[in-house]
């Protein structure tokens, strides 16, 4: 088992390079000027085409009432070394008879003659992204296309695309389905049949069905120079998949010529490089010569391996950390901070969260398969590694990514709904054997403004078995709480006394009530031995949760009456 760090990746990103795109063409049009003459000027069917608003965006629209095929073009070209960019939305099930034409190369401005150049069609029968070259107006493949069946929905088929032409005639299509800012590589092929062209644009074919019209949807129109590459691969992450090999992924593809020499890989702490593969465009699987030591955590520095362009990373590092968990006992991991109420918030995100703290010094567990329970449903806890004195924070899935900023954070299989008055939360290891269980109450704040809201209960002592109101309190912290980090309220004081029986109640003809000195630890009241003289049957025994100092014992028969018992 394994855990790697990575940096967060911005999806708008690839929006960013589009934008940029605009800049340098000699094709850019997003169309927030309103219409088709200004800056990029456009002929052909313009009265069919009409520029609105949609969600914010100004983008082209067809606006044909009915059956016909109909285009728009502008000047252009540029066409060795060149990139094609745009947006596209089909808002209907494309068919043979539905369909849009990029033209990326026309030797003409009437996209409806039989021109010659070459032209990227979105939908059609196949429901499918592919380069035609266009002669005299005929469409013939040149066999690069996307899967069939991606433009595959009866409402909106929303994607960004990119083709991209050498001088050399060798052509490149880019698809990002959802226009996410993740692109998909299609593939690459040759074609020179047509090496210059006067205009770039689009067709539309369209029937007389009423679920187009008015459907077709572009925007960011960007035609220029295929960026010069001069930035090196960046190492993303590192994630370990067995005892000697990890897997390092960049973020652009490789030159697999740089990924095969070993010294290229520098681990710290002991291991060298026995061997590398590239086992995909932008990953390289990395073997080490000796075997990882379980709960080390690993740095692995790369230099000199280069992108497709040539240029050669320097000082990449990333670190993994190696373990092969370990088996928790009671106390092994404890529930150590509860933020139940969040609201208004003092400085930490509006979010529930429960924090486990690892108390040993050396074992590494995994959370995997592990059971979180706040008074509901036990829910499934996903892969964590919690190493020795570390921290796991527990929230919501819609939390997580907010928690993240202050240490790991896991989201159950299923909702984390916490009592603002009181809850038991238990924490159980995947065998079923119960780690930890607190049965908080919102007197233990001592502070009615702070259980008001915004501030954790922490934990004093960990290290203590004590779950109960005495080893609780407040957050003393700036931020109302001390998610992933040592509690503001943390004091080791040993507490070598045990405690004493104070009393016993008699609750019913066959139930007692044990009180002890002082709060105690649930588990041990569950398991714990209790012996009567004369000896009675226990049937059950149950803790009192929010007393947390007494047990009820329930008798399998009523005792004699005027017995006296010790």
């Amino acid at each position: 088992m394994a855990m790697c760090t990575s940096p967060s990746r911005v999806l708008a990103a690839a929006t960013t390079c589009l934008l940029a795109a605009l800049v340098s063409a000699q094709v850019a049009d997003d169309f927030t000027d309103g219409d088709l003459t200004t800056g990029t000027a456009w002929s052909g069917d313009n009265t069919i085409y009409v520029v609105v608003d949609d969600g914010g965006n100004q983008r082209l629209r067809s606006n044909s009432p009915g059956a016909a095929n109909y285009y728009l073009s502008t000047p252009n070209t540029i066409v060795d070394d060149a990139r094609w960019e745009f947006f596209i939305d089909l808002r209907f099930a494309t068919s043979g008879a539905n369909y849009a034409d990029i033209y990326l190369m026309s030797d003409a401005a009437d996209l409806s003659g039989g021109v010659n150049g070459y032209l990227l069609r979105v939908g059609g029968t196949l429901d499918r992204i592919e380069l035609f070259r266009s002669d005299a107006g005929t469409a013939n493949t040149t066999g690069l296309q996307s899967p069939d069946g991606i433009v595959n929905s009866s409402t909106s088929n929303p994607f960004l695309l990119r083709v991209e032409r050498t001088a050399a005639g060798t052509w490149t299509l880019q698809f990002d389905d959802g226009a996410s800012g993740t692109y998909v590589n299609a593939g690459s092929t040759t074609d020179m049949t047509y090496i210059i062209a006067s205009h770039f644009g689009l067709r539309i074919e369209q029937s007389s069905a009423a679920s187009v019209v008015n459907n077709h949807f572009f925007d960011d129109f960007s035609v220029g120079p295929i960026p010069v590459d001069l930035t090196p691969p960046s190492l993303l992450s590192a994630t370990v998949v067995s005892a000697t090999q990890v897997d390092l992924l960049f973020d652009e593809p490789l030159d697999a010529t740089t990924v095969t020499p070993t010294v290229n890989y520098v681990f710290s702490g002991g291991p060298g490089t026995s061997s590398t593969n590239l086992m995909g465009p932008a990953t390289v699987r990395v073997t080490a010569t000796t075997p990882f030591q379980s709960g080390t955590t690993y740095t692995i520095t790369v230099n000199n391996v280069a992108d497709l362009a040539g240029n050669p990373c320097a000082g990449q590092s990333a670190q993994f950390l190696y373990f092969v968990p370990d088996v928790a006992v009671y106390g092994d991991v404890v529930i150590n901070e509860i933020m139940v109420d969040p609201s208004p918030t003092v400085g930490l995100p509006d979010a529930e969260f429960v924090e486990l703290y690892n108390t040993t010094t050396d074992k590494t567990f995994d959370l995997e398969g592990w059971t979180y329970n706040d008074g509901g449903s036990e829910l499934i806890l996903p892969s964590a590694a919690l190493p020795p004195g570390g921290y796991v924070i527990i929230t919501g899935l819609d939390n997580v990514a907010a928690l993240a900023a202050y240490g790991t954070a896991v989201a159950p299989a299923g909702s984390v709904s916490l009592s603002n008055t009181g809850d038991l939360i238990t924490i159980k290891e995947p065998g079923g054997i119960t780690i930890d269980a607190v049965a908080y109450s919102d007197s233990w704040y001592n502070d009615p403004f702070k259980a008001d809201g915004g501030w954790s209960l922490e934990r004093i002592n960990p290290i203590t078995p004590c779950s109960g109101a005495g080893n609780w309190t407040a957050s003393n912290a700036a931020l109302g709480g001390t998610p992933g980090e040592q509690n503001s309220v943390y004091v080791i004081v040993a507490d070598v006394t045990p405690p004493s029986l104070v009393s016993v109640l008699v609750s019913t003809g066959t139930q007692v009530q044990l009180v002890f000195s002082e709060a105690m630890d649930l588990i041990s009241l569950s398991t714990g031995i209790y012996t009567f003289n004369p000896a009675l049957e226990k049937r059950c025994v149950r803790n009192q949760i929010i007393i947390g100092a007494a047990v009820d014992i329930t008798f399998a028969l009523r005792p004699a009456r005027a017995e006296f018992f010790a």
